[in-house]
């Protein structure tokens, strides 16, 4: 089923997050690859296959980062003999996981991992991949518009749909079916806290001139690295995400002991008051993580906020 983002795993959540929620019944088998494996490995070594089922298939998810994905195996010794093959590598150490008797941590991570993706908005719309990753990635920005424009001083700008960016690979120019031109790097500056490119176009030659007083539409095709979140592990992801995704985690869980969205549940000698959902408000829980995701969302037109 191919790869997904998750920006936290199973071990993490239980040991510094759990938000005074209930897990106990949401984890069956919980370990971690004794080896490193392969693109294409057809089993998962782990330290131990304690809790996960003794019999017959099930979902085992991986989770590691960019490279997290769900897998259907069953237990042979200490190995889980998949029925496909893995869509990545993997490194020892790796979360591998297995449903509880009553729900399934590991698939809440994913689905947080991709509230996340949906409040940040970065990449184009549509895009299979939204995440916060670190990626080389090729975008089109069509110019002259608020993604990439010349300046009076022919210094081209560009403002990519995903930041904070760590390097540029190369920025060429097409104007319609006429072949790019490669812009000369040179020293390109990246500013506005590292969501703007902005190269010198002197002494380019661009079919037609970028100063012509009627500006043609070109498409500036840049190949660049962004993401705030490393290079794909877990280990690159910031705190504050890393927080946001345990947040919503908690949110999601807290839903099992109030699925109706009563204000108020007795159950025996137990009393609870919640905070309404709905009417535009959201839980505690999710605010926060909101306010920690800010610095990396977009609002509802691309721009940033």
């Amino acid at each position: 089923m191919g790869t997904i983002a998750a920006y936290t795993d199973v071990p993490d959540f239980l040991a510094n997050a759990t938000g005074n929620v209930e897990t106990a019944t949401l984890v069956g088998g919980n370990s971690t690859l004794a080896s490193s494996i392969t693109l294409g490995a057809s089993s998962l070594p782990l330290l131990s296959t304690t809790g996960f089922p003794p019999s017959g298939v099930f979902a085992a998810f991986i989770l590691d980062g960019l490279f997290s994905e769900k897998v259907v195996a069953q237990v042979s010794g200490s190995n889980l003999i998949l029925t496909g093959v893995t869509a990545a590598a993997h490194s020892v150490g790796v979360s591998v996981s297995s449903a509880g008797s009553q729900g399934c941590l590991a698939d809440v991570i994913l689905r947080a991992s991709r509230s996340i993706d949906n409040f940040c908005r970065q990449g184009p719309d549509g895009s299979s991949d939204r995440s916060l990753f670190a990626l080389s990635r090729v975008e089109n920005l069509r110019g002259p518009s608020l993604r990439a424009a010349y300046d009076t001083a022919s210094t081209l700008t560009l403002w990519p749909r995903r930041w904070p960016i760590q390097s540029i690979t190369s920025i060429a120019i097409q104007y319609g079916t006429l072949a790019p031109v490669l812009m000369s790097l040179g020293s390109p500056l990246i500013t506005d806290g590292l969501r703007t490119i902005e190269v010198s176009a002197q002494g380019v030659i661009l079919p037609p001139s970028p100063m012509s007083m009627r500006m043609p539409w070109f498409v500036a095709v840049l190949t660049y690295v962004a993401g705030a979140c490393g290079s794909g592990a877990l280990a690159g992801v910031p705190d504050d995400i890393r927080e946001a995704c345990h947040l919503f985690i908690a949110d999601l869980l807290a839903q099992r002991q109030n699925p109706y969205g009563l204000s108020d549940v007795q159950q025996g000698k137990l009393h609870r008051t919640f905070r309404n959902r709905g009417d535009q408000w959201t839980s505690m829980f999710r605010e926060r993580a909101y306010e920690l995701l800010d610095p990396y969302a977009v609002d509802m037109y691309g721009v940033t906020q």
